[in-house]
């Protein structure tokens, strides 16, 4: 169960962190906003692989911003 939990709920925190960015919550040039976009490296990476997976990527952020 945790083996599919856990990755979903990962994937899922992409909205809410561009939520906190786009509030100014996350800042690129500090640490922690640093670590955030470190975290979701491989989320941006496999979007731009998989058309399929970035178009729910990207509405799915839009529900957020």
């Amino acid at each position: 169960m945790a083996a599919v939990t856990l990755p979903v709920v990962y994937v899922l925190g992409i909205g809410p962190s561009e939520w906190l960015f786009t509030n100014g919550y996350l800042k690129n040039d500090k640490p922690f906003g640093r670590f955030v976009i470190l975290a979701y490296r491989p989320v941006v990476e496999l979007m731009k692989v998989s058309p399929g997976f970035s178009s729910v990527i990207v509405w799915y952020v839009g529900l957020w911003v």
